[in-house]
């Protein structure tokens, strides 16, 4: 089976479009994000027959012309860690809340943020990372991140915004789907690179 390659320009591109689109654009951009990498690795399976014959697996009706079919297909055929296909589809629901409703609509709803508490990826990562709070240092010239009793020089001390959550969050779900389908990186000179996520220790 090929693997699939991304171009680091691609893959950092996506990660700087997030940080500057609204809160529903960066919801939609993730989703489209994850099925277009659940589409290349499937891709990669169903690669005999021909061209017509494969295109019709993605058309609309299909096997996997849905986010939703793609995922189920990958888990099913032992691409996606149980936490990953969890944490797939909350951003799913989290993107259909934003498809159903067209104004007024912002991550920092409850309802939104109840489903970003669900996420389990980052809570593999850090256990308190929906009870994170951050606040300014004294002179403004920094801030810091706290999950307990902050030191008592940090001022203007406030949950973080859900927006800063959810695409903290999405990295991090992407950086791990990204590993569990084996995805390729290479350089803007075809050069392959190494990957790791940062919470991997190096051998």
């Amino acid at each position: 089976m090929e693997p699939v390659l991304i171009a680091q320009e691609e893959w950092s591109s996506f990660f700087v479009e997030l940080k500057e689109k609204s809160d529903r654009a960066a919801v939609i951009l993730v989703a489209a994000y994850i099925d277009s990498l659940l589409q290349a690795k499937l891709k990669t399976v169903f690669c005999k027959g021909n061209s017509e014959v494969r295109r019709k697996l993605f058309d609309s009706g299909s096997a996997f012309a849905t986010l939703s079919g793609k995922v189920d297909a990958t888990y099913c055929l032992g691409w996606l860690e149980p936490n990953v296909f969890h944490d797939i589809g909350i951003i799913r629901k989290v993107r259909n809340e934003f498809a159903h409703r067209i104004h007024g609509l912002t991550l920092e709803e409850e309802k939104i943020k109840t489903l970003l508490r669900e996420l389990r990826i980052p809570r593999d990562l850090f256990f308190d990372w929906d009870s994170i709070k951050w606040g300014a240092l004294p002179d403004k010239t920094g801030i810091v991140l706290f999950s307990d009793e902050p030191d008592a020089d940090v001022d203007d001390i406030s949950d973080l915004p859900a927006g800063f959550m959810f695409r903290m969050a999405a990295s991090w779900v992407l950086g791990i789907l990204a590993k569990n389908l084996e995805l390729g990186f290479h350089g803007v000179d075809g050069s392959p690179l190494q990957f790791r996520l940062i919470n991997e220790v190096e051998e």
